[in-house]
């Protein structure tokens, strides 16, 4: 095994170009290497879906869920996509500077638009609309149901069943 592994050493050595000043050597320098242009051009990012759209683009829908349930104190982040006249689709993180969410029902629903989370208060049903700001008259409705907690739970009690062997 030893033979054929310094042969082949020997082989591919003899197959190398010969190293001029002009062809740099392959082994690792204790020199330094001097800073200067670089010859190699810069790689540009390539472009991600949700980038925000060119301002010659117009929102043409807001796509979300238009019904939710909800228990009475339970949390939820609204979510959707905004489709724009390119066809391009990007998700509300994006593009939450161009949409304005409204909570038509402040006293059954919490909602902190900036974050898009919405907190069920009592029951009832309750909608909040998520409009484009350049275009008031684009709107989506979530119609947001809020049941009461079941019967024989209390939401400020954990239970836990514990088995003991």
């Amino acid at each position: 095994m030893k033979r054929t592994i310094l042969a082949l050493s020997v082989l591919l050595t003899a197959c190398a170009p010969p190293q001029t000043a002009a062809t740099p050597s392959a082994r690792p320098s204790a020199v330094s290497p001097q800073p200067g242009p670089s010859t190699q051009p810069t790689p540009t990012p390539s472009p991600v879906n949700s980038t925000p759209p060119v301002s010659t683009d117009q929102i043409r829908a807001i796509l979300t869920n238009g019904e939710l349930t909800l228990q009475v104190n339970e949390e939820l982040m609204l979510i959707g996509d905004v489709e724009f006249s390119s066809g391009k689709k990007i998700t509300f993180d994006s593009v939450l500077a161009l949409l304005n969410f409204e909570n038509q029902n402040p006293e059954l629903l919490s909602l902190d638009a900036g974050s898009r989370l919405v907190k069920a208060l009592k029951a009832g049903t309750a909608t909040v609309v998520i409009a484009s700001k350049a275009r008031p008259d684009l709107k989506a409705p979530v119609k947001i149901q809020i049941v009461p907690v079941p019967a024989g739970i209390d939401p400020n009690v954990a239970l836990v069943d514990l088995v003991i062997e």
